[in-house]
């Protein structure tokens, strides 16, 4: 039986990426959770098929598939980040698949058996023979290595950006996939390593059912105005054309804004909003507070608003005229609806607006460098960014060339259901202090991702940089332990907006466990944080505590317990610290990352103080250019010297980059016999134009049969998924009040009417903390007592 949802609600939800079933059902085996060489095999087969009709090492930019669904894009992003975690192989490895049965030795000669004598021996031969070949199994790549870590991260990127630029996306997704890209960027940054496995922490989330078309989807089945019209000739009617000045207006961020209208010297502005225009103009009043400004004459001078503080109308007419009468800086970046954009086409003396996901720019005075004019030919022309990635241009290099012609943003990215079962130690979010790398800060304990509010921090996004990656709990009780805020805004809510997971303990890997301890590889997890309800948990490990479990892990039938263990990460109560001497490396190996670019990207940037090997890329690439970086950037791939300002550098590492060390430096002769580790070499890659003359490739979609969604729709409804997929939130639940029983509707024993819960589309489906709950793994990870002592198995995967 379908979904209990009108046709055109399960038009929408085939056109996400939760009704591809197939892909959904792939999500848990993708995690690695085992690490034999089988599941190793397991990731990859499905890996590959996520990313069809891609290779794992094809680019993802310049090629156009036709006739693909929305949803594709997203689990070919899935599929290429899964590949980056897993093992880059040299060559071609065999194994044999343990789960694979012994021939059954049961065939016997009978009495009245005609055929001849050797007939039976000939087959059993064959089927031994047969099982033997399906024991073998081979991986890798013969001649080669088997996959690019870098060239698949930048496809992942890629293809997520494609999907949320054009496709129909869903906020959830998009904050988890994000989540674990970071997650996968910071450990292929930790330990650049090709014969390791990096942790893959992404999970599918449920369905919402609240998704957002991009600007310019035709949805003609809908109008609520007026069915014979489609809506931009209704919206058109009532706005006039204005002529488009030919200059380009900077607009502020309220991060920016914020960081102008902060107390103490410095330049000041104020905002200003004339009662018959949208616009808030931006003016600067530096002259008249050449000290800054203080408490109260900020309170004086200005009130606050939504975008920032406004120029206070009760001054005196003169000070008023003073300000207003100067050309202002510019404007302020405001919310836009999607209507406005589809309106502003450039046509007819409007401005041209086109968005990128949830940003808006204004391309009306575009005017790019001339290795980009292709790139402001295809935007001017087609106002979809999605063409311009097709033909080539990778999504990071339009967005870096369109930044300053942003005006603004469709809706809030940051607020909605959201994992927060992330568990960091102090060390790991140090790596998230950039805004390329994520932002997290650390504030009671808990850790909240202020990637996406930084521009929109009404406080400044300098404080934001100034905390990302620290424990700022301190500078949090200070600005707003009040619980109030300048702004108007309620902080605390905000805050848990923002809550992704919390800090635990870094053991050294020489403490024992105790025995209400359990280590699996680096995870400690500890019998504390196991409900008093969740029995069944603790019944299950019983066998494991107070032991490592990780080579158990390890095999290729790992135990049930274990590997939903691993995925129960409010278990957690501390991480091991890893070990540089597990990584020593040479001067030779030292040698090549010197963090020069080449004709592909750029090489990583280490170094060594004499001891240990410091990993400074993401430092010198993303941090504001200063002496320190140029510093750094001179003595990547060396070792520093006894010289004073080698020294005064040394000292600054050791005392603020312990995060960053990744090996220790061998200064012996590499020895070629001995098992060296195998260090990433692959460069990172740099967003450039298209070669002249470059033309993308087209592969059609493979054709889907017609659904009922479509058929009830006149084929305007997008391809769903060829199963029957059921509904990813709970099932029909018939309740019962008083005993009594009948049917649908009707009156059941003490005269009230049976209930019928539906899943609706506009119900969250929310854990038992109110989190937002993932579809491939339980709330609590295991088997609850209910209230009256009834219990709720659920079936263990």
């Amino acid at each position: 039986m379908l979904r209990p949802w009108y046709a055109c609600e399960y038009a929408k939800w085939c056109e996400t990426p939760f009704a591809e079933f197939q892909m959904r059902s792939w999500v848990p085996g993708i995690k690695g959770i085992g690490r034999s060489v089988k599941c190793e095999a397991g990731v990859i087969a499905a890996a590959k098929k996520m990313v069809s009709p891609f290779s794992v090492e094809e680019q993802v930019c310049g090629t156009k598939i036709e006739g693909e669904r929305s949803g594709r894009g997203f689990w070919r992003a899935v599929g290429f980040l899964a590949m980056a975690a897993v093992p880059v192989r040299r060559g071609v490895y065999s194994w044999e698949d343990e789960s694979v049965p012994a021939y059954p030795e049961v065939l016997v000669h009978g009495a009245r058996f005609a055929a001849p004598r050797g007939f039976l021996e000939e087959v059993m031969r064959r089927g031994r023979e047969k099982k033997e070949r399906e024991r073998r199994r081979v991986i890798g790549r013969a001649g080669g290595r088997s996959h690019d870590r870098e060239v698949c991260f930048d496809n992942a990127r890629a293809a997520f950006l494609r999907w949320k630029w054009g496709g129909v996306v869903s906020g959830e997704l998009v904050q988890e996939f994000e989540a674990a890209m970071r997650d996968v960027r910071a450990k292929m940054d930790k330990f650049p390593l090709d014969d390791i496995w990096l942790n893959f922490g992404f999970r599918m989330p449920e369905y919402s059912g609240k998704v957002f078309f991009p600007v310019g989807y035709q949805d003609e089945r809908v109008d609520d105005e007026d069915a014979d019209l489609p809506s931009w000739a209704i919206a058109r009617a009532g706005i006039a054309g204005e002529e488009v000045t030919g200059t380009i207006i900077k607009h502020y961020s309220p991060g920016e804004i914020g960081d102008l209208q902060s107390l103490g010297p410095g330049r000041k502005v104020v905002l200003w909003q004339d009662e018959d225009k949208m616009e808030v103009q931006v003016y600067d009043v530096s002259e008249m507070f050449p000290d800054g400004w203080d408490p109260d004459a900020r309170e004086a001078f200005t009130a606050s608003g939504p975008r920032g503080r406004m120029l206070c109308p009760n001054l005196e007419n003169d000070i008023l005229s003073q300000v207003l009468s100067r050309e202002p800086l510019g404007q302020a970046m405001l919310r836009r609806q999607a209507e406005d954009v589809r309106i502003n086409d450039g046509n007819e003396g409007r401005p041209n607006w086109i968005a990128l996901g949830v940003e808006v720019f204004d391309i009306t005075n575009l005017h790019l460098s001339p290795d980009l004019h292709a790139l402001q030919h295809i935007l001017s022309r087609t106002r979809n960014p999605v063409e311009a990635i097709d033909a080539g241009f990778h999504p990071d290099l339009i967005l870096s060339a369109l930044l300053p012609y942003k005006i603004g943003w469709l809706r809030d990215e940051v607020s909605g259901p959201r994992r927060r079962d992330r568990v960091f130690t102090p060390s790991e979010v140090e790596w998230f202090a950039a805004r390329e790398t994520g932002m997290y800060v650390v504030i009671n304990g808990s850790v909240y991702d202020f990637t996406g509010y930084y521009d929109m921090h009404p406080g400044g996004a300098s404080l934001i940089s100034q905390l990302a990656g620290r424990d700022a709990t301190e500078a949090w009780r200070q600005a707003h332990g009040h619980g109030g805020s300048v702004s108007g805004v309620d902080v605390r809510a905000a805050l848990e907006e923002l809550r992704i997971g919390r800090v635990v303990l870094e053991q050294p890997p020489t403490e024992p466990l105790s025995s209400s301890q359990i280590r699996i590889r680096d995870c400690v997890f500890g019998r504390e944080n196991i409900k008093p309800e969740q029995t069944q948990a603790l019944n299950d490990l019983g066998p494991y505590w107070g032991t490592d479990c990780t080579p158990h892990l390890e095999a290729q039938n790992p135990h049930w317990v274990l590997t939903k263990l691993w995925d129960t990460r409010d278990f957690i109560v501390a991480k091991i610290a890893s070990a540089p001497e597990e990584f020593p490396m040479t001067q030779q190996t030292l040698r090549e990352f010197d963090g020069k670019e080449t004709d592909l990207g750029f090489r990583e940037a280490y170094v060594s103080d004499g001891t240990f090997i410091y990993n400074m890329t993401t430092f010198i690439r993303y941090t504001h250019p200063s002496p320190l970086t140029s510093s750094l950037l001179t003595r990547a791939g060396k070792t520093l010297t006894s010289s004073p300002p080698d020294t005064e550098l040394r000292t600054w590492l050791q005392t603020s980059c312990r995060h960053r060390i990744i090996a220790q430096h061998d200064h012996r002769h590499p020895n070629p016999g001995t098992g060296n580790p195998r260090w990433k070499t692959d460069v990172q890659r740099v967003p450039r134009a298209p070669a002249p003359g470059h033309f993308p490739k087209v592969i059609k979609a493979a054709k889907v049969e017609m659904t009922w969604a479509r058929a009830l729709q006149g084929d305007a409804a997008s391809p769903g998924p060829k199963s029957d997929v059921r509904p990813t939130q709970a099932p029909p639940k018939m309740r019962a009040r008083g005993g009594g029983t009948g049917d649908l509707g009707g009156a059941v024993g003490n005269g009230r009417v049976e209930e019928l819960v539906l899943p609706l589309l506009n119900e969250k489906p929310q854990s038992v903390d109110g989190d937002v709950v993932m579809e491939d793994v339980q709330p609590d990870g295991w088997t609850v007592v209910g209230k009256k002592g009834r219990r709720r198995t659920r079936k263990r995967r």
